[in-house]
């Protein structure tokens, strides 16, 4: 095994003639011994090349597999190992996942120690798989699957001892199902109340209006979580743009009576406020509140909000906390217009998440039907979720789940923001990474939140670091890293020459066959350029063009600190190619070698 600064290949060169140099495996490249002028390609999968200029006598730790060199003289050059890692295939853990009867295919895959806060070398601990997209059915010997054949949007897997039991619900009729689907409140659209703290820049979301019933005055309850210090609120009235027909912004909110609460049972009386009706000008209607407060309601009285329509309504609400905006809040109400179901239905892809006081936290994108999509990418994203459940007896309690939507998701212009899609515990902070992407380029890049473990179920603590503080607003967030994935990891290293820095692995623009790692000098950086470590050989042993791999991430309590292993993702943008072949669609594994000597 050769370890850093150690002889990687030494080759003659002759004058003006390109050499040809192909090592086992992509691997860093650190010194070079050399003299004279060299010119110098680099490649990773003898495909595409890149030009590169040694300085000072070294590659400092660039990564290639394939190497084409001219030399200005005749000389033997000696090329050194690099700090950093390389790549072997773990076939014993991807063959777990490799089944032709039951659960037979899924991607997602996060990991979780059941048993103690993870850390490194816990591998025989019991162990929690959760994956997204799920085939469960039988194959042929020929790779065939056999129909009818059920897919699910997320299953469990639980591992321990080498071996897996996979867990997929049933419903009353014992059909197979997804473990977790988003409840009714999730599913509906329309003019609903939860919209007046949806804060995540769809222009789709429509304001809130009341029921049509003036017999009973409406009320508005907003849920912090916890108790707030709530210095004010800004409440912007009734108006929208729909597509067809027209709005008519009388019916916003005259007159308001707001009350507030630390437990949801006995609430005091604030004020009561005349508000204006929505205009460019004034938009917002600014309210001192100065209360501690987990919960505030607002009270319109009928007789002193009559309308010609008989309904009232208001676009947003937005509470401020002395250290800036409250984004997760919950708003419940006696009096809605109606409900319109979502079609087609929305699903959960899991996010990462985190165990805390034997509860589990888990996030899940919300997840759509795009029929503009090409095969294979027929979805989108319309927000974020929480799932919070017990964990008893070394298994979660999926069957009891509290759920809500979160602040998780924002559109802003082209950018798209999304967390998070790696969660890193250290000390009394939970490091929630996400992303903002560029839709126009299609450039994500990786941003960081942090939130104390004891805040966990509520995300108003929740702050991101700008490049020099943290701040409330997730938008202001710095980007870390460009290029990262949909899924990917962060973690510490603690031993080796970069002991002390921070690890992060991911797919290199998250469809492709090019794993990377970046190193940071802390959670939040700054973080080296990615670097390519793997080619992935499933994009084209199998159908080249529309086989894909995606979404490489570590498994931290399951890797040793010098053998760090890693999943990604394998699938087919053909769903008659995965039909015809069940091998296609399950995870890989890989294993980080760490190239350090010490």
């Amino acid at each position: 095994m050769i370890k850093h600064n150690e002889k990687l290949v030494s080759v003659i060169l002759k004058k003006n003639e390109e050499t040809f140099i192909e090592l086992d495996r992509i691997y860093p490249l650190g010194n070079i011994d050399y003299k004279g002028e060299l010119k110098i390609l680099l490649s990773y999968e003898n495909k595409k090349y890149f030009s590169y200029k040694v300085e000072g006598n070294s590659f400092d730790n660039e990564t290639a597999r394939y190497l084409k060199i001219t030399s200005s003289i005749d000389q033997e050059i000696t090329i050194y190992m690099g700090l950093g890692y390389y790549v072997e295939k773990n076939l014993e853990m991807t063959s777990l996942f490799e089944r032709a009867h039951g659960w037979n295919g899924g991607d997602g895959i996060y990991s979780f120690n059941l048993e103690r806060e993870k850390d490194y070398n816990q591998q025989n601990d019991r162990t929690l798989f959760v994956f997204g997209d799920t085939f469960v059915g039988h194959a042929r010997k020929d790779k065939v699957r056999i129909e009818p054949t059920a897919f699910v949007n997320n299953s469990f897997g639980y591992y321990q001892n080498g071996k897996i039991d996979f867990e997929i619900a049933r419903n009353e009729y014992h059909a197979l199902v997804s473990l977790f689907e988003p409840d009714r409140r999730m599913q509906v659209k329309g003019y609903n109340a939860k919209n007046l703290v949806r804060y995540h820049g769809d222009i789709r979301v429509r304001p809130y209006a009341s029921s049509l019933d003036p017999n009973h005055d409406i009320e508005l309850k907003f849920d912090f979580n916890e108790v707030h210090h709530i210095v004010k609120v800004d409440i912007e009235n009734f108006h929208d743009t729909p597509r067809f027909g027209a709005i008519d912004i009388e019916m916003g909110v005259r007159e308001l009576e707001i009350y507030s609460s630390k437990d949801d049972k006995e609430y005091q009386f604030i004020g009561k406020y005349n508000l204006s009706l929505y205009s460019e000008e004034n938009p917002l209607n600014s309210i001192e509140l100065n209360v501690d407060a987990e919960f505030i309601k607002f009270v319109i009285r009928v007789e002193n909000n009559q309308t010609e329509e008989q309904m009232v309504g208001l676009r947003k609400v937005y509470f401020y906390s002395k250290k800036g905006m409250l984004f997760d809040v919950l708003c419940t109400t006696n009096s809605e217009f109606a409900y319109d179901e979502e079609k087609p239905y929305s699903w959960f892809w899991l996010q990462d998440g985190v165990i805390y006081n034997n509860k589990f936290y888990i996030y899940p994108c919300i997840i759509e039907h795009d029929h503009n999509g090409i095969e294979g990418f027929e979805f989108k994203i319309k927000g974020v979720a929480r799932l919070e459940m017990d964990v008893i007896d070394g298994k979660v309690d999926y069957q009891n789940v509290e759920m809500k939507e979160t602040p998780l998701y924002r559109l802003v212009g082209d950018k798209e923001y999304i967390l998070p899609i790696a969660i890193y515990s250290e000390d009394e902070y939970c490091y929630f990474y996400g992303y903002y992407n560029e839709r126009s380029i299609f450039m994500r890049n990786l941003i960081v939140g942090r939130i104390k473990k004891t805040h966990l179920h509520d995300l108003n603590h929740l702050e991101y670091f700008d490049g020099e503080n943290w701040d409330k607003d997730f938008t202001k967030a710095k980007s870390l890293i460009q290029h990262v994935s949909c899924e990917m990891s962060v973690q510490k290293i603690v031993e080796g020459e970069n002991k002390g820095k921070y690890l992060a692995i991911f797919q290199y623009d998250t469809n492709g066959p090019k794993v990377a790692y970046s190193i940071g000098e802390t959670p939040y950086g700054p973080f080296t350029k990615p670097y390519i470590i793997y080619h992935t050989p499933e994009v084209d042993d199998y159908n080249p063009g529309t086989t894909y791999t995606y979404n490489a991430k570590a498994h931290l309590h399951l890797s040793s600190p010098r053998k760090i292993l890693v999943s990604y993702n394998c699938n087919d943008m053909s769903m008659k190619k995965n039909k015809e072949d069940y091998t296609i669609y399950h995870p890989r594994f890989i294993n980080f070698i760490d190239t350090s000597n010490d």
